[in-house]
C-alpha cells in the first residue's frame, strides 16, 4: 500500500479551511443568542417527529444538526420586542412533521412549534410565505392551484444589508406567529384595546361578523385585485382582531424593520402589493399598535412592565387620538 502524505495533507488542510469557519460561526451565533437570551439556544431546543406538547424531547438530531443555527440566524436580525419574546418562549419545538399549521409554524401557551422545512432556505416559497403571513393564505390552497410553482412568484428589495444573511421567508412567518406570544404577555387587554373605531372598521368589513359568508366568498381564487380591503383575507382573519393584529405586525416588522418591499404576481397578475396591506382600512390601527410595541427598546424589565401598563391605560404611543 502506497502512501501519499501531500496528498493526504492537502486534503485535511482543505477539509480544516473549510469547517473552521462554519464551526466558529457555529459558536459565535450562539454564544450571542446566549447573551441576548441569558440561557443558551439547548435549553429551548426540543426536537420531535410531531408535536406532542408534554411528549419526550431530543436536545439534537442527526438529520438536521443545523436547525438551530438558521433560526438563531433570524433571531439577530429581529427587532428588540421580538427577540425578547422569543428568550422569553418556554420552548422551542424543531418538529419533522408538522401537518395541522398550515403556516409551517404555530405559536400555543409559551411554546413555538416550528416545521423543519420551514427552517430550510426554499426560495421558490418565499411568495406564499408572505401570503400566509401578511394576507391569511394558506400554503396547501397555493399548492393545489399552482402546482406549477412558476406561475407564483414574487418581486422583491431589500432597503438596508443584514448584519447576518437569514432566510427572509421564515423571517417573515415567524414574526407573524410571535405576535401571538407579544400579545398574550404584553396586551393583556386584547388587541382592540386602546382603539376608539376598531368595531367600526371591523363592522365595514365584516357585516354582521357572517364568517361563514366570508369564508364561501374568500376561498374561490386570489382577489385581492378586486377587494383590496378584504378579497385577500381569509375569513378567520377577518373575524379575529388577534390575527389582524398578527398580519400587520408582520407586515411592519418585514418592511421598516428588516427593509423589503415587494409584488407578488400569480398567473401573471399582480396578486399583492405590498402598499395594499398599508393602506387597508381593517391594517391601519394594527399596524399603528405594531409601531407603537416596537418603539420601546426592552432593555430592561421596568421598560417591559412600562409596556403593558401603558397600553393597559391607553397612554404614550397607545394613547388614542
Amino acid at each position: 500500500m502506497r502512501f501519499y502524505p501531500l496528498f493526504v495533507g492537502t486534503f485535511f488542510l482543505v477539509s480544516l479551511i473549510a469547517t473552521v469557519p462554519v464551526f466558529h460561526e457555529y459558536v459565535v451565533l450562539r454564544s450571542q443568542f446566549e447573551i441576548e437570551c441569558a440561557k443558551p439556544i439547548q435549553d429551548y431546543v426540543c426536537f420531535q417527529d410531531r408535536p406532542d406538547r408534554d411528549g419526550e424531547c431530543q436536545k439534537s438530531d442527526p438529520d438536521f444538526p443545523n436547525a438551530d443555527l438558521e433560526f438563531i440566524r433570524v433571531f439577530l436580525n429581529s427587532p428588540p420586542l421580538v427577540k425578547q419574546a422569543t428568550c422569553s418562549l418556554e420552548r422551542i419545538n424543531f418538529v419533522h412533521y408538522l401537518d395541522q399549521a398550515p403556516g409551517g409554524l404555530f405559536y400555543e401557551d409559551g411554546q413555538m412549534s416550528i416545521a423543519w422545512s420551514m427552517l430550510k432556505n426554499r426560495e421558490f416559497l418565499f411568495a406564499d410565505r408572505v401570503l400566509w403571513a401578511h394576507a391569511g393564505y394558506k400554503f396547501k390552497d397555493l399548492f393545489v392551484k399552482y402546482a406549477d410553482r412558476r406561475e407564483l412568484w414574487i418581486e422583491f428589495q431589500q432597503s438596508k444589508e443584514p448584519d447576518l444573511v437569514f432566510d427572509p421567508g421564515f423571517a417573515v412567518a415567524y414574526a407573524h406567529e410571535i405576535a401571538h406570544h407579544i400579545e398574550q404577555i404584553y396586551l393583556q387587554n386584547g388587541p382592540q384595546h386602546c382603539t376608539k373605531t376598531d368595531q367600526a372598521a371591523n363592522s365595514t368589513i365584516a357585516p354582521s361578523n357572517n364568517c361563514s359568508f366570508l369564508e364561501s366568498k374568500s376561498q374561490a381564487k386570489i382577489s385581492i385585485d378586486l377587494d383590496k380591503d378584504s378579497g385577500f383575507t381569509r375569513a378567520y382573519d377577518i373575524c379575529s382582531p388577534k390575527e389582524q393584529f398578527a398580519q400587520a405586525f408582520s407586515a411592519y416588522v418585514f418592511k421598516h424593520h428588516f427593509g423589503f418591499s415587494f409584488n407578488i404576481y400569480a398567473d401573471g397578475q399582480l396578486a399583492l402589493a405590498q402598499n395594499d396591506i398599508f393602506t387597508a382600512a381593517k391594517f391601519t390601527q394594527k399596524l399603528d399598535l405594531a409601531e407603537a410595541l416596537l418603539s420601546y427598546d426592552m432593555t430592561s424589565p421596568e421598560v417591559r412592565l412600562q409596556l403593558s401598563q401603558d397600553h393597559e391605560s391607553c397612554r404614550g404611543p397607545f394613547a388614542i387620538n
